[in-house]
């Protein structure tokens, strides 16, 4: 099974095996960053 993709106009096929913890990694980071805004103390 292989995925499609494109990045700056170009496409690439991979395996979404070795593409799938890439994503779940991005994800993780997604929150990660909601976290820390959550966490931020406000200047006002």
């Amino acid at each position: 099974l292989f995925c499609t993709y494109t990045e700056q106009g170009r496409l690439y096929r991979i395996s979404c095996a070795v593409l799938a913890p890439l994503f779940k990694f991005e994800e993780d980071m997604k929150d990660m960053e909601i976290l820390q805004t959550l966490y931020q103390p406000n200047d006002d």
